[in-house]
């Protein structure tokens, strides 16, 4: 899920003030109930009454609510809240990834900065400021990094209430916003990595996650036995890292890569088996199926049912699809671009702009003909509803899940996509959504993904040398 200016959450500690102003903080859900910010924005003293608010939603979402710490790593200068989600809210969060931030990646997010304050008297109207600009890593054993700012404040203090901001890049949080660094003319802010802390199994319980992906263990064991098979193929990925590695680590800083980095250093690894050919049958062939393998893993799947991470093309909905069902990706190479072998499908007749009537009647006629429960009685409907929904979550367990797609050329108002997914959710338990995207940033990465994933199909086959 892309950010969502709707849920961003505005924290409020007693314990923590600064002159005759309290300092406002900022929080994103992770989870149902579960707020991730900056451990310093809650202050010091134990027991501190702590409230956030849904500040960009209308009516009691926008009302103050306690919360309290269920998670903390001071030493990261990072924290987990706990609070009742408003109605309507507990399965909107985003998904925390394990990226490791790399130069000039993209991100974005919205923070209550200083700069973006209305002081009225002694009162405060906070409003959400958008942020973006590039990444700057420091190091990569480092568990911070900065962030350049397109169009940074001249307001001294003006970042102060953006701690605690989520650090989105291709729709997943990499990091929290924890400070502006000095001597940068508050250009530059300080981010902590999502990777130090996401497979902390205490951060892990308080997100009610489950312990270990299964998936991703038999993708890592079966990449970790080629890179030991195939000496040449780490030793070209090594270099192009500049350090020496062993099979396990090169393993994990490959899986945690975002999808079009992983691709790019695979397709690197071709272009030197092609000038320099190793000893070993069809090279290219093992490095592209090799690839193409390992690519859904790298897909952060979202933590919630019902929708997927915003797509912009359809080979990165096959590669979504395969890492939400944990399977291995199948495509059908096509003169446009790879799609999956089962193929999304169109919305269904009268279309998602009728979220009610005549669209809730065209979908249940078309989901009863998948479960080939053709004839359906009025009087039945509802035992069918139930029917149905026994088959949908047989096809997830047998990781076929039944999909569907929102359009954002079609519906181009946030609200409606959300009441849209919560209306489908609520209907059918599982059903999958996916949300194809019209960003634009989001369309460029995705579409050299599409053709990084062509190339390997092409080569996969492969053919003795």
């Amino acid at each position: 899920m892309m950010l969502d200016r709707e849920l961003l959450v505005e924290i409020y500690s007693a314990a923590n003030r600064v002159g005759k102003f309290q300092e406002i903080g900022t929080g994103y859900p992770v989870g149902p109930g579960r707020i991730l910010t900056a451990r310093h924005v809650l202050g010091e003293t134990e027991n501190s009454k702590i409230e956030v608010r849904w500040r960009n939603q209308l009516g009691p979402a926008r009302e103050w609510r306690e919360a309290r710490i269920v998670w903390e790593r001071p030493d990261l200068d990072v924290a987990v809240l706990a609070c009742d989600a408003p109605d309507g809210l507990q399965n909107q969060y985003g998904s925390v990834s394990e990226w490791e931030p790399r130069n000039n990646h993209r991100w974005n997010s919205l923070g209550f900065a200083r700069c973006g304050w209305v002081e009225d008297k002694d009162n405060l109207q906070t409003e959400a400021t958008p942020l973006k600009g590039t990444c700057h890593q420091r190091h990569s054993r480092d568990n911070t990094f900065h962030l350049l700012v397109d169009g940074a404040t001249s307001l001294p203090d003006g970042w102060q209430g953006v701690s605690g901001c989520p650090v989105f890049v291709d729709g997943s949080i990499i990091g929290i916003v924890v400070r502006c660094p000095k001597d940068f003319d508050q250009e530059r802010l300080l981010a902590v990595s999502a990777r130090s802390f996401s497979q902390d199994p205490a951060f892990r319980e308080a997100l009610h996650r489950p312990k270990a992906n299964p998936h991703r263990t038999r993708v890592r064991k079966a990449m970790v036995e080629a890179l030991k098979q195939h000496e040449w193929l780490r030793d070209i990925i090594l270099l192009r890292e500049g350090e020496r590695l062993t099979a396990e680590e090169l393993t994990d800083r490959l899986l945690n890569k975002p999808l079009q980095d992983f691709l790019l250093d695979f397709r690197h690894a071709c272009r030197e088996v092609e000038e320099t050919p190793p000893d070993c049958d069809a090279p290219q062939s093992v490095i592209s199926r090799l690839a193409l393998f390992a690519c859904p893993v790298l897909v952060v799947p979202p933590d919630q049912d019902g929708l997927l991470a915003e797509i912009a093309t359809r080979t990165n909905a096959e590669v979504s699809m395969a890492s939400f069902d944990r399977r291995d990706p199948k495509f059908v190479l096509t003169d446009r671009e790879p799609v999956g072998e089962y193929a999304i499908p169109a919305s269904p007749p009268a279309g998602f702009e009728k979220i009610r009537g005549e669209f809730s009647d065209q979908l249940d006629k078309h989901i009863f003909k998948k479960a080939a429960l053709y004839t359906i009685e009025e009087s039945e409907h509802q035992e069918s509803i139930e029917i149905i929904n026994s088959f949908l979550l047989e096809q997830r367990s047998l990781r076929s899940s039944l999909y569907y797609t929102i359009d954002q050329r079609i519906l181009k108002d946030p609200d409606l996509v959300r009441n849209t997914v919560d209306f489908l959710s609520d209907r059918y338990k599982g059903l999958r959504v996916i949300q194809l995207s019209e960003d634009s940033e989001h369309r460029v990465v995705q579409a050299a993904i599409a053709r990084h994933i062509a190339f390997f199909l092409s080569h996969a086959s492969g053919s003795a040398r």
